[in-house]
């Protein structure tokens, strides 16, 4: 195991990196799901009514 002595320093860089990155994450999850609606608007079947698509 390494000898590295803990360093409270560190917790800073490591939260912001963290919370940064799931910021990230977030929008570019948020993007696809923006881009694949937009490109199957158009399509039959999108958007109908529950009582209508089981029938």
């Amino acid at each position: 195991m390494s000898e590295h002595a803990h360093n409270p320093a560190d917790q800073g860089g490591a939260l912001s990196g963290f919370f940064g990155g799931a910021v990230v994450l977030l929008i570019i999850v948020v993007v696809i799901v923006y881009f694949t609606n937009a490109k199957f608007a158009g399509h039959e079947g999108a958007e109908r009514p529950a009582a209508e698509a089981t029938k």
